[in-house]
Order: C-alpha cells, then sequence, then structure tokens
C-alpha cells in the first residue's frame, strides 16, 4: 500500500484532524462573514464613488439641495446598478471559492478513495490513499488501509497453506509410491509362482512391513488433518504432568529396553496440577521419543525432565545421539521434513514433529528445538502452561 507523510505513522496512534461537521459548518460560518464584508465594504465603496461623483458632474452643493434635477436620478441609478453588479459577481467568486474548497478537501477525497476501493476490489493491486485534515475520511482512509493489509496477510497465509498442502501431498504420493510398489511386485510374484518355497516366507514379511508402513502413514495424515481442522479442540482435564510423565515411561521402558536405549529420568516428587489432554499429550511423546530410537544406533541415552516455572511447566527431552544441525532450526517442525532434510537416511511420514507442536500449541504451549552440537543429541523444550490459583 503506497502511503505518502500525511498517513506514515503507526497503525494504533489516532487519526488526528478536525471534525468533516466541524469543517463545513466553519465554511459555512465563514462564507457569511466574508458575504457581509463585501456587501459592507462595497456599499460605502458605492456611497463614497455616488457622492464624488455627484459633486463633481453637478456641483459641491448638489448634496445639500432639496429637489434634484432628473439627470441625479439617472446618475445614481446608473451607479447602483453598477454596484448590485459588482455584489452579484463577487459573491458568486466567494461562493465559488468555498464551494471548491469543500470540494477539495471532501468531495475529491473521497472520489479517490472510491477509485482507489473499485481498483483494490478489480486488480487487488496496490493503490494510493489520499488524505486529508479531516478526522472522518482519514479515519475511512485508515480502515481501508487495514483491512486490504489483513486480506493481503490473510491471501499469503492461504497460498502459504496451499503451498503446504501440495507439498505434504506430493510427499505423501512419493511416500506411498514405493511400499506399493513393492507389495504389488511381490504378491505378484507369489501369485504368479515365480517365488520358491524357501523365500515366500521372507516375501511374505515384506509384504507385511510394508502394509504396516502404508498404515502407519494413513494413520499419520489422518491425525495430522484432524489436527489442523480449526474445530479441533484438545479435551483439557486438570491433572498431575508428573504422574502422567512417570506412567508413561513406566509403560514405554519395556519397548525401548527391547530397542536397546536407556532412560534417565529426573522428575519432581511433587504433583505439579496443569490441564492437558492425556491421549495427546502421550502422541506428542511417542512422536518425540520414537524419533530418537528410530534415528539413533542402540544403546543411545534418553533424558527426560520437568522444570517448574512460575507460569510454566518445563519439559526437557534429549538424547545422546547423532543430533539435528543448527542449520535446520524450526523446519523440524514442518510437515515432510524427514530423510536428507536433516537426518541422513531417515524414514518415516515426516509428520510427527509437526503433530506434535500442533497438539502442543492446542495446549496454549510451545515446543523448540533448542541449540546442540552434533555429539550432545537431539534437545526438544515443551512448554506447557501450569494450572494458576
Amino acid at each position: 500500500m503506497k502511503r505518502n507523510k500525511a498517513v506514515d505513522v503507526k497503525r494504533s496512534k489516532k487519526v488526528s484532524g478536525i471534525s468533516m461537521y466541524f469543517f463545513i459548518l466553519r465554511s459555512f460560518v465563514e462564507m457569511v462573514l466574508a458575504t457581509i464584508i463585501m456587501l459592507t465594504g462595497i456599499s460605502w465603496g458605492s456611497y463614497y464613488v455616488e457622492n464624488r461623483l455627484l459633486e463633481e458632474k453637478f456641483g459641491s452643493g448638489i448634496l445639500e439641495q432639496e429637489m434634484w434635477p432628473s439627470e441625479v436620478y439617472k446618475t445614481i441609478d446608473y451607479i447602483d446598478r453598477i454596484t448590485w453588479t459588482i455584489v452579484g459577481v463577487v459573491f458568486i467568486l466567494i461562493v465559488l471559492f468555498f464551494a471548491r474548497r469543500i470540494k477539495r478537501h471532501i468531495f475529491i477525497p473521497l472520489e479517490a478513495l472510491n477509485k482507489g476501493i473499485s481498483d483494490f476490489t478489480l486488480t487487488g493491486k496496490e493503490v494510493e490513499i489520499p488524505t486529508t485534515r479531516l478526522k472522518e475520511l482519514d479515519e475511512i482512509t485508515w480502515n481501508f488501509i487495514n483491512m486490504t493489509e489483513r486480506l493481503r496477510d490473510s491471501n499469503r497465509k492461504r497460498e502459504a497453506a496451499e503451498e503446504e498442502r501440495r507439498r505434504i501431498f506430493a510427499g505423501i504420493s512419493h511416500d506411498l509410491r514405493t511400499p506399493i510398489t513393492v507389495i504389488k511386485g511381490y504378491s505378484a510374484a507369489i501369485n504368479d509362482g515365480l517365488v520358491t518355497n524357501g523365500d515366500a516366507a521372507r516375501y511374505i514379511k515384506a509384504i507385511e512391513a510394508k502394509a504396516e508402513s502404508l498404515s502407519e502413514l494413513i494413520n499419520m495424515l489422518y491425525e495430522y488433518s484432524r489436527l489442523e481442522h480449526p474445530s479441533f479442540a484438545p479435551n483439557l482435564k486438570d491433572s498431575d504432568i508428573c504422574e502422567f510423565v512417570r506412567e508413561y515411561l513406566a509403560a514405554k521402558y519395556e519397548e525401548l529396553d527391547i530397542a536397546g536405549c536407556e532412560l534417565v529420568v529426573n522428575i519432581p516428587d511433587k504433583q505439579i496440577i496443569c490441564s492437558f489432554d492425556a491421549y495427546q499429550m502421550q502422541r506428542v511423546f511417542d512422536n518425540i521419543v520414537n524419533n530418537s530410537v528410530k534415528h539413533n544406533e542402540r544403546g543411545v541415552k534418553i533424558y527426560v525432565r520437568i522444570n517448574e516455572g512460575e507460569e510454566d511447566i518445563i519439559i526437557t527431552v534429549r538424547d545422546s545421539g547423532k543430533g539435528i544441525p543448527q542449520n535446520i532450526g524450526e523446519t523440524v517442525f514442518e510437515p515432510m521434513v524427514t530423510g536428507s532434510e536433516y537426518r541422513p537416511g531417515d524414514e518415516g511420514s515426516g509428520l510427527g514433529l509437526s503433530i506434535a507442536r500442533m497438539i502442543v500449541k492446542a495446549h496454549g504451549g510451545d515446543i523448540k528445538l533448542l541449540p546442540s552440537s552434533e555429539t550432545s543429541g537431539a534437545i526438544f523444550k515443551i512448554i506447557i502452561p501450569k494450572l494458576q490459583g
């Protein structure tokens, strides 16, 4: 939006200037005063000219005579006609002057604003907005500027969302193609009798693994779509987050032990109450912990710690694995960020961390990837508002 210096101010600043109603009233009063002054001036001027002309033409004593010749009346009538002609011309000029001023301050800006709105409606391009000293018109101008900026921001967000959806579906299509191709190829080989009895079990196991991968991918996509919907809201209940994390890790312990992972826990031995959806929070921890298991060698250590702040609860989940390069930053939480984009050789849906962020955001919190070196592993910090009162 192009703006001149008159509107290049903070949006929160109150619009200055005089009221349009006061401007019109002031213009009317000024026009009346100008007309009175004009009539007074011309009347005195006409009286003075008339007396001087009569004295020069008929003598200095003509004004004291009781009876005037007809020529005197003709002269007076001629001067009166000239006087009223001048009065009419000057009055028209006064009216035109104030009409032009009102047009310049009200009608021309309104026409320009109307044209700008029409141009923006038709093309969506930037338009130049005029400004005046009138408060009401400047408020209309600011409202239009704010509206167009909000519309552009909304369009940018919509385009970004559409681009993200296209990227997600392109990635999902690519991820679906590989297991489907394997399943079709292996099943066709078995069906055509090209697989010996000794290899059949291996082929069936590969088909089962690819089918499981497809199921996981579809479930992730469904979960992501459900969380992205505006109507989604977590089922919040006031509960002890420390006890929840302890129970989750206890249930997860055997699985981590089989995967060769060591669990190190530092949780306060007290209650810390906050509002959270236990099912959704379990998804958050599953996605983070499973990533640590999937993307690291056996023997990796997973550290879980809870700290209580004045207003927030901070849950830190760290592993001793390969870590995540810092140039990735927030992109690890974007959909379909996987494989060579941050850890070579990764496989998966690329939606896990994105789903985790959406769930935490729905709880009014935040999740961050903390700075770490290549040897200190990935460090995630989950921030959840603490129940006050």
